[in-house]
């Protein structure tokens, strides 16, 4: 019997997709596995020959509305349940200490990076003034910006997955695994609740 990582890599292995739509096609591949699987478990599940169930569901929801029939006795639609805050595919880990954490200090590097913004454009103005006093051009002032993380698409499903304003990621610099295998050799950091 294979694994469900061996499957996976042998689908999806040799495919250069990001983080959202390798959750799309983990989402699908769960779908399709949890219906093969009721197909051959489950009596008088309908064999309906695709795995397009929200087809079957419309098309019972329609035949009961119109003709007081169940069509499919054993089959529940799943579209006539509420959708819940429930994910099934990168989910958060992490603590609220750490949570809280990650805030405070990406509110700490907005702020600073909003400072260095303020600062720019004072002195934008500055030397747009003093140039002006010796022309008679007049050049349009530029909007204020906002101070925000630049990041990758990936990051951003990241970020939105986790609840997050920064993404989780591995260490990649020397210094990040430096850091790293000194806190776990100290033993000092056992959990993030801890590293918060």
């Amino acid at each position: 019997a294979r694994t469900a990582e061996a499957i996976v890599e042998v689908s999806f292995g040799g495919w250069p997709v990001g983080v959202a739509m390798a959750s799309v096609l983990l989402a699908e591949r769960r779908h399709r596995h949890n219906h093969r699987t009721s197909e051959r478990r489950r009596d008088d599940f309908p064999k309906i020959g695709h795995f397009d169930t929200w087809k079957v569901d419309s098309l019972q929801s329609l035949v009961l509305m119109n003709h007081d029939l169940i069509l499919y006795p054993q089959w529940v639609n799943a579209s006539d349940f509420r959708h819940t805050a429930e994910h099934f595919n990168n989910v958060p880990l992490h603590s609220e200490e750490l949570d809280t954490a990650l805030k405070n200090r990406c509110d700490q590097l907005l702020q600073k990076m909003q400072r260095k913004i303020d600062g720019e454009q004072q002195r934008a103005v500055q030397s747009r003034r003093r140039g002006q006093s010796s022309s008679t051009s007049s050049k349009p002032v530029a909007k204020p910006r906002t101070a925000k993380f630049k990041l990758t698409m990936d990051q951003l499903e990241l970020c939105e997955t986790m609840g997050t304003q920064l993404p989780f990621l591995p260490f990649t610099t020397p210094e990040e695994k430096q850091l790293f295998n000194q806190c776990a050799a100290s033993l000092m950091h056992k959990d993030d609740h801890e590293m918060a």
